[in-house]
């Protein structure tokens, strides 16, 4: 540090020039284990991300006099290649893509910049900044070791570095860029790479140190940058992160002040106490580089945005808004942290902090500059509690989760947890400017393909044709419809299926619209499907594929599709479906309005726009208006969408549905009670308990899939119809409170006073004297002691007390005086007597009832739900001379289902099981199988465990073996058995005869007695018989021993049962705080559902069924009834 630090002294003394009418120093930067030095000093930087690309120039200096003025030193920003050059060799840099004019701005401002190159961006736009046209330069493979790329990237990238030093913007020129970063974010890449991928790094870091710009390079999440390249962390916290060498500082190059947004997504916020912990639990661990990620966040201008599906806007819960103006509290919270930070920058670059214990969860890091000086963090991590330390023989109170900062080691100056600016209270008002001469122009889909098209046989990727200079691609065909088909006379319309690789499409048939279909960021992939009125002769399908944003992130990106490149097809007609994929199609870049550059002031005036009052009458009579609705855990925050609506909650959900394999979800009733008075003190007056009795999900009612036959739900009644204490009686207990002010809370809005940090009251008047007043303590721990009317009042955390004359508490909502109900299951005294076993004959199926088709055929279409099992049973032939036949390997049989399960037989031997689950319902299935010389009958029991009910589109999700199905390990090869002739066959034998019915149960040959219960494979049935047992307690049928399948008493379906162990995160439950399903978990290890309802209305005195279908293999001896006893 010595040698270095006379050194950079000598050589910022001696090269002292004017540039441009203004003294510059030029010096060197470099860096040791501690910091960047500058000057020859060691220095805590703090630096901001503000995206020229995302602001105006009329911007910029003063957003960067703001981020000066915040108290950073660095503005950080990347450069965008697909910006500044558009196509080969031709660059853009005017406008907001002014780059010299942005550092400039920075530089006379007096902050420094570093330029983050990449030239890989990510950062939510358009194709992570990589041009179009580079995707189709022959030969390339984005970010790898690939020539056509990297000479590609390093041409670019010379092309930035030599711009700067023409205008003499790096340090050692004296400019103000101090730091450059190469690549970016490529961990996670190299990952996937391997070799290939550490070729490539080690070559981005040579190129870049060649080009000699005098400052250090930076890698941001690359832990193997190589020397002398700085690794940086990027994240939410970087506590946790050490540089790759010891000799090298520890730099945040991205502090994600908040996060981006989606298109139908909700808004990600950062509290700036938990920003500004996570900055200074990186300072007191040695950090000394902190950039805002993003410090202005600014707007996706144009077509920039990417992802898919990214918003404009890119607002980033940044210091600096959207807009330009700052956000507060975190703008000034963090200035003052800024301003702390640098008062103990001397010792903080001087030193190794030494760390203290002050108890279970607190923290003393303390760093000393020598003569006296000390600097001293004080930390607490307990997310919920304060605590009291001792440091230096002086008391201190830490907030929970929070930092104080002492720079003498005795006064506290910021503490994290502690905001005194005041919020920002942001609106958009009126601005007084009104719309005139409005005018439409209406879009003539009929015309669309008799010009500017190409054709081509098939479905073509929509970049391929677009190269991104258009969202809009059309894709046109026709199809001629005979004169005979019948849905001409009267029938059904036939439907219009299409898949798309994303991202929305918007489909019209002879110029009429039927609809559009959209994908997510999640799932870019969507289909549409919808009955469509075709005239005989020519039909013209007009599809508008629509482009939200081109991937940014992902394994190679730039190979993924847009665009319809799926299916297309017609279902319904006479002959059955007509593929139109594969046929000839049109194609038409853009819409006629862009092609008319509408957009242009000199072009708008055209005469073809529709104006004055028909202009704004594109709106159909006869509208109704629905009232809008919230459904949640919480609604208070919930406000109709017009003002003269009622504020309705149609679902205050009291708990959560189980699914099979998980565990069972609970919401404690001082939550749900604290969440409806919410609601109330804001203004609702309708709440739906949804559910106030979940029931039983009888038959196969069960949707989901993978929905439990039980549906408690949490309910106040249990799914038995008995009350479930304390949720019930606290439940009506909070009713009756909110009934004795109902008067006061419809007659007036309400008057809101804070009652301190936390506290609120919210006061209604019916007049004439009356008051009622809601008191409501916010904090997830801590009891409250307010003054209200000039009387005190205890609040517990997360609670409201409900006053109906404002002095008189009458109800809180965490005061439970219900003593809660203690459940068991009881034996009943019944026993089962009579047991009887039927086998499912294996080798039988695909005899007779069965239909069959080449290929596989999805589950529901042949089922039509009337059934969860279908048969798939197809035959192999084996060669005599296959090796595995004289001792070698057995071959493997593969099985990909779109779910829900299936059970495997080969010449009637089961070889296995594979289940999906609700998170994923597809199953893969793989077994060694013993196969003979000759025919081998395969057979596939799939098994339907509820249809979907809820997601996009979801009628069009698939269910059955409708992947692949193959043998692997034969001496030719892989056998692919997808496509071959197959036989199906619905439901199960001893549904054909009818076992589950009183009557028909003993006519067939049942295997009796002690030898009934002494097989436990898989496909069998059982039955006994029972008495109803004595008194009115409810009932339910113990099936602990039992693994999966479908259960009957006279005749009645209980449902499905399944006894798969539940997995999931089973601890304590607290009922303060935010509750989510996954809070308060019970059941882990045990049998998601043991019992199940046995309605008594079903029963008889004497001689009941039960009928068992067993899919696994169980032990019927052990199953029993019993019954729920509740004792409170």
């Amino acid at each position: 540090m010595g040698t270095t630090l006379v050194l950079t002294k000598i050589l910022c003394f001696l090269l002292i020039t004017m540039v441009i009418g203004s003294a510059m120093i030029q010096c060197s930067i470099t860096y040791d284990k501690k910091a960047i030095v500058i000057n020859g000093h060691r220095r805590i930087l703090l630096s901001g991300s503000i995206h020229y690309p995302r602001s105006t120039p009329e911007m910029w200096e003063d957003l960067i006099k703001k981020a000066k003025d915040g108290g950073l030193d660095v503005i950080d920003t990347y450069v965008f290649w697909n910006g500044h050059e558009p196509s080969p060799g031709t660059y853009d840099f005017k406008g907001r893509y002014d780059l010299v004019r942005f550092i400039k701005t920075v530089q006379e401002v007096g902050l420094y910049v570093h330029l983050r190159i990449g030239p890989y961006v990510c950062a939510e736009w358009n194709f992570g900044g990589f041009p179009v046209w580079l995707k189709y330069v022959p030969g390339i493979s984005f970010r790898s070791d690939n020539g056509p790329f990297k000479a590609a990237m390093q041409g670019f990238t010379q092309k930035i570095v030599q711009m700067m030093k023409e205008h003499r913007f790096f340090a050692l020129q004296g400019g103000p860029i101090i730091l450059s970063q190469i690549e970016n974010e490529f961990g996670p890449e190299l990952k996937a790479l391997g070799p290939a991928g550490h070729s490539y790094i080690n070559w981005a870091a040579k190129m870049a140190v060649g080009l000699d710009t005098g400052v250090p390079w930076v890698m941001c999440k690359e832990d193997d940058a190589p020397d002398p390249i700085i690794n940086a962390c990027n994240g939410f916290y970087c506590d946790y992160f050490t540089p790759n060498k010891p000799y090298k500082p520890k730099m945040w190059t991205e502090a994600w002040s908040g996060w981006f947004t989606e298109f139908g997504g909700t808004i990600p916020k950062r509290p700036v106490e938990d920003l500004a912990f996570g900055v200074t639990r990186f300072i007191q661990k040695g950090g000394s580089y902190i950039n805002y990620y993003m410090y202005h966040g600014g707007t996706n201008f144009g077509r920039t945005a990417g992802g898919p599906f990214i918003t404009t806007s890119y607002d980033y819960d940044a210091p600096i808004d959207e807009y330009g103006l700052v956000q507060e509290p975190k703008y000034s919270h963090l200035k003052q942290l800024h301003q702390a930070i640098k008062q103990c920058e001397s010792a903080l670059v001087s030193s190794e902090p030494k760390v203290t214990k002050l108890g279970n969860y607190e923290e003393a890091h303390v760093f000393s500059a020598g003569k006296g000086s000390c600097v001293a963090f004080l930390s607490n991590y307990h997310m919920n509690a304060p605590a009291k330390v001792v440091f230096n023989n002086r008391h201190y109170t830490l907030p929970a989760w929070s930092t104080s900062i002492l720079p003498d080691c005795r006064n506290v100056v910021f503490n994290t947890a502690t905001v005194v600016a005041k919020t920002s209270q942001v609106q958009m008002v009126p601005s007084g400017s009104i719309l005139y001469s409005v005018g439409r122009y209406d879009e003539d889909i009929a015309t669309y393909g008799d010009r500017g098209t190409i054709t081509a046989l098939g479905l073509l990727e929509q970049i391929n044709v677009t190269r991104d200079t258009s969202d809009y691609l059309w894709y046109i065909t026709s199809v001629d419809i005979k004169a005979s088909e019948s849905f001409l006379r009267g029938g059904k319309w036939p439907t219009l299926t299409v898949d798309s690789a994303g991202h929305a499409v918007h489909v019209f048939v002879n110029g009429h619209f039927y609809g559009s279909a959209f994908g997510t960021r999640e799932n870019r992939r969507f289909s549409f499907s919808a009955p469509v009125n075709l005239r005989g002769g020519a039909n013209r399908i007009a599809l508008l594929s629509v482009a939200v944003g081109l991937p940014n992130v992902g394994p190679h990106f730039e190979t993924w599709a847009t665009g319809i490149v799926g299916s297309v097809a017609l279902h319904g007609l006479d002959g059955g479906n007509k593929d139109l994929s594969r046929q000839t199609w049109t194609y038409q870049v853009g819409l006629r309005g862009e092609a008319m550059n509408l957009i242009s002031p000199s072009e708008a005036s055209s005469d073809d726009w529709i104006k004055g009052s028909l202009a704004k009458q594109n709106k159909q009579p006869l509208t109704w208006y629905k009232i809008n609705t919230c459904n949640g855990f919480y609604c208070d925050y919930f406000t109709p969408n017009k003002p003269y609506k009622p504020t309705m909650w149609t679902e205050a959900w009291p708990g959560w549905f189980t699914l099979f394999g998980g565990t069972i979800r609970k919401r404690p009733v001082e939550d749900l009670a604290f969440g409806v008075t919410r609601f109330i003190q804001n203004g609702g007056s309708y709440i739906n308990y949804y559910m106030y009795h979940g029931g039983t999900n009888f038959g196969r009612t069960a949707g989901g899939p993978f929905i439990t036959t039980s549906y408690d739900y949490d309910a106040p009644i249990d799914e038995y119809g008995l009350v479930q204490e304390p949720k019930y009686s606290h439940l009506k207990q909070l009713h009756q409170a909110i009934k004795h002010c109902e008067s006061a809370l419809v007659s007036s809005d309400a008057t809101v006073t804070k009652l301190g940090s936390y506290g609120e009251a919210h006061v209604f008047s019916a007049g004439k004297g009356s008051c009622a007043a809601f008191l409501s303590n916010y904090h997830m721990n801590a009891p409250a002691k307010v003054v209200f009317n000039k009387r005190q009042y205890t609040l517990p955390a997360w609670s409201t007390s409900i006053l109906p004359d404002c002095e008189n508490v009458v109800y809180s909502t965490a005061t439970v005086v219900a003593k809660s109900s203690n459940v068991e299951m009881v034996p009943s005294g019944s026993v089962l007597y009579s047991v009887a076993r039927y086998d499912e004959d294996i080798a039988t199926y695909g005899d007779r009832g069965t239909i069959t088709a080449l290929g596989l055929l999805d589950q529901i279409n042949v089922t039509r739900d009337t059934n969860d099992y279908l048969w798939y049973i197809t035959s192999v032939d084996i060669k005599e001379s296959e090796s595995f036949l004289r001792g070698g390997k057995w071959p493997t049989l593969t099985v990909d289902s779109a779910g829900h399960a299936v059970h495997v037989f080969v010449n009637g031997h089961f070889y296995g099981s594979a289940f999906g689950t609700r998170e994923n319902r597809k199953v893969s299935f793989s077994a060694p199988v013993n196969l003979r010389g000759g025919a081998n009958r395969v057979a596939l029991l799939s098994v339907a465990v509820g249809l979907p009910n809820d997601g996009p589109h979801f009628e069009t999700w698939a269910t059955g073996v409708v992947g692949s199905v193959a043998l692997h390990g034969l001496d030719e090869g892989n056998k692919d058995l997808s496509r071959q002739k197959w036989a199906y066959q619905v439901g199960l034998r001893g549904e054909a005869l009818n076992l589950i019915s009183p009557t028909e149960a003993s006519s067939v040959d049942w295997i009796k007695g002690s030898l009934a219960k002494q097989n436990k494979q898989p496909l069998t049935w059982y039955k006994a018989y029972f008495d109803s047992p004595r008194g009115n307690e409810p009932l339910a049928l113990d099936l602990e021993s039992m693994g999966k399948g479908q259960a009957w008493i006279n005749g009645e379906s209980l449902g499905r049962y399944w006894t798969t162990i539940a997995k999931g995160n089973c601890g304590s439950c607290n009922y303060a705080g935010a509750y989510r399903q996954a809070n308060c978990q019970s059941g882990c290890g045990e049998p998601t559902q043991r019992w199940y309802h046995v309605p008594r209305s079903w029963l008889k005195p004497r001689g009941n069924l039960l009928v068992l279908f067993e899919e696994l293999g169980g032990d019927i001896s052990k199953v029993s009834v019993v019954k729920r006893s509740s004792v409170h």
